[in-house]
């Protein structure tokens, strides 16, 4: 009997939300790189990709162990000659807790392209309100496979996009038709 290879079209994808509040920021990162990555399902092939999507909430809830939020820096080049710019975490923290949350997820995947496809399935967000506009984009996106769709339901809806992707999977209708249904209720 031949190794079971998983092929990146036959993998059914699902959808994970981790809640990053009172946790600390590496296990939240290390939990979304492996269902980012796919390793948490038994049919994980390296060369493939098999991971699935993760919404991680609350990141500016997560903790920071030790003295890390003191000494611990970010580091970027800007491409001019001395311009290395640092960041202390403690302010990373205070202005930009979804950076410090991607650059700790970005750290644990491969830093190929494999790693960079992955990557695009993530989305972060500083609290619970904001999840509600991330979740729809990413979710219609991955029924849609078009933008143009997506936005077009978006604009002339004038509901939230969230239910709109909602309603569409549970009564299984097409956007054309949930588009026709709204324009005929506003008239």
């Amino acid at each position: 009997m031949s190794t079971y290879m998983a092929k990146a079209n036959e993998v059914e994808k699902k959808w994970y939300i981790i809640d990053a509040a009172g946790k600390p920021l590496g296990r939240v990162a290390a939990a979304a790189a492996t269902i980012l990555r796919g390793k948490h399902r038994p049919e994980f092939t390296p060369n493939a990709d098999c991971g699935e999507y993760v919404i991680v909430i609350n990141a500016k809830d997560a903790v920071l162990t030790g003295n890390k939020l003191l000494q611990k820096k970010w580091y970027r080049h800007t491409g001019y000659i001395g311009h290395l710019k640092e960041v202390s975490y403690k302010d990373l923290m205070a202005d930009r807790p979804e950076k410090a949350m991607e650059l700790a997820i970005s750290g644990m995947m491969p830093h190929n392209t494999l790693g960079r496809k992955s990557l695009k399935k993530m989305a972060l967000t500083k609290d619970f309100a904001m999840i509600a506009g991330t979740f729809a984009i990413m979710f219609a996106s991955q029924i849609f496979h078009s933008f143009n769709i997506v936005a077009s339901i978006a604009c002339k809806a004038g509901i939230y996009l969230v239910y709109a992707c909602i309603i569409m999977v549970l009564y299984k209708i097409s956007p054309k038709q949930l588009l026709a249904f709204v324009k005929k209720k506003k008239k």
